[in-house]
């Protein structure tokens, strides 16, 4: 009986051996589990083969008492002492049934101990936070010792590996080695890829498969590039570009988010009589778009809205673009003043509210008083603004200018400069009984001269 109960505590109730790091149930283990609790179930076949072979030898026992009774009577008065081999029988039968019940508390005492302190190891890898595995340790008191280390595959803080594979049964006190993520190495070189040529959801997925938590992706609305796609890239670190990126440095990937598409909640309002100033302020606040279009009117006043493209208390949205037309005022037009002579030229000017300026100057090929140019051309939209007007005079005129006084003839070229004649003149010491500064004679006298002659003037000296 003895060799029994030391079999069965052997068996079925051995301590466990701390396994090495694994993450996952295994066939074996599960293997090891199926013999223990086949041990087990031998050992209760065996204790009840034998309590059957003790009751089959009691009852033997009993068959024999019935006819080995034996009564003895001693010398002394009324002494009788009987010898009942059935009653001691039964009595051993009674301690052997007790010790039997005490063996039997004990064990399931001991079965029940251990399944109370019995813990099941839960899965910590990937799942489990450093503040989760504290919990479960100090709730099931647990000795837990702990270490860490860079992963890619775990996000920092959560547990890489685990002593202990997920379902082993260990008891209260026992110990379990936990290793734990430091999350990816930011000391590490990593490949940057083109992100210009990357959509949006590319870009996060390699930032997640790179655990490149330093990248920023900034989106922003643009009219110009279409959704998802990158607008530019922007290195944080000095120093650092794609060739050298290491995954603790900065990036910013600015990403388009499309045309900003904005609710129709602006009321327009009527413009009618406003001015183009109230017409921007009002736009600045609802960040509107004006196009504004200036247009003469002899009605309205200038710098006044003449009309408006979108009609009052039609709903808008910002950067909507409005049309408005504001008034330029009374605007003119240039005449063609062709083939008119000053006095014709006038009144021309008066019927299309234009003011002239009369100019004079000579010219070789235009005859005098007909019109050599005006300053602004035909069909020009003008506004408090004079038209230059410039007459021919004909051809400088040269008159005799002999026996009068040279500066007389200087004077007269000078003037006659003024006007466009461009000619140029020479002073020629003669002796003579004139008076000093006489003109002798002229290389040109009472005549005609193209613009730009040059002309030879004889001065008397005075002896």
């Amino acid at each position: 009986m003895s060799d029994f109960l030391k079999k069965f505590s052997d068996k079925a109730y051995q301590e466990v051996k701390k396994p090495s790091f694994v993450e996952k149930d295994t066939d074996e283990n599960k293997e090891e589990e199926i013999e223990s609790d086949n041990e087990l179930e031998k050992g209760i076949e065996a204790y009840e083969d034998e309590i059957n072979e003790m009751d089959q030898q009691l009852l033997n026992s009993e068959n024999q008492s019935k006819t080995n009774t034996t009564f003895k009577i001693s010398d002394t008065k009324d002494e009788v002492y009987i010898h009942d081999d059935e009653k001691v029988k039964r009595r051993k039968k009674n301690i052997i049934v007790g010790i039997i019940c005490v063996v039997i508390v004990f064990i399931i005492g001991f079965i029940g101990y251990r399944k109370i302190n019995e813990i099941r190891v839960p899965q910590f890898v990937n799942e489990k936070t450093l503040n989760d595995v504290q919990i479960w340790a100090a709730k099931n008191k647990i000795e837990m010792d702990y270490t860490t280390t860079f992963s890619t595959n775990v996000d920092d803080g959560y547990v890489v590996k685990q002593s202990l594979k997920q379902g082993t049964i260990i008891q209260k006190g026992n110990n379990i080695e936990i290793v734990l993520s430091k999350g990816a190495n930011p000391e590490a070189h990593i490949k940057v890829p083109d992100f210009m040529k990357m959509s949006l959801t590319q870009i996060e997925r390699w930032k997640r498969k790179e655990k490149a938590a330093n990248v920023s992706i900034e989106k922003v609305f643009s009219d110009e590039i279409d959704s998802s796609k990158t607008i530019r890239v922007e290195y944080k670190t000095e120093g650092i570009n794609a060739n050298n990126y290491r995954r603790k440095d900065k990036i910013n990937i600015v990403v388009s988010k499309g045309k900003e598409i904005y609710e129709k909640n602006i009321e327009m309002p009527d413009f009618k009589d406003k001015s183009k100033q109230e017409v921007e302020s009002w736009a600045k606040e609802k960040e509107v778009v004006i196009e504004f279009i200036e247009t003469p009117s002899n009605k309205i006043m200038e710098g006044m809205v003449i009309s408006q493209g979108i009609a009052a208390k039609t709903k808008i949205a910002k950067k909507d673009v409005v049309s408005i037309t504001i008034s330029r005022g009374k605007i003119s037009y240039v005449p063609s003043f062709s083939g008119l002579d000053e006095t014709q030229s006038k009144i021309e000017a008066t019927k299309a509210n234009v003011s002239v300026n009369i100019i004079y100057y000579y010219s070789n090929s235009v005859g005098s008083n007909y019109l050599i140019s005006q300053s602004i051309p035909a069909g020009t939209e003008i506004k408090d603004q004079s038209v230059a007007l410039t007459y021919s005079l004909g051809k400088p005129y040269i008159g005799n200018f002999d026996g009068t006084d040279a500066f007389t003839m200087v004077q007269s070229i000078n003037e006659m400069n003024m006007k466009g004649a461009q000619l140029t003149y020479e002073l020629i010491d003669v002796s003579s009984t004139e008076k000093k500064g006489t003109i002798i004679t002229t290389n040109y006298k009472a005549n005609f001269v193209g613009i730009g002659t040059h002309i030879i003037i004889s001065v008397s000296t005075g002896n």
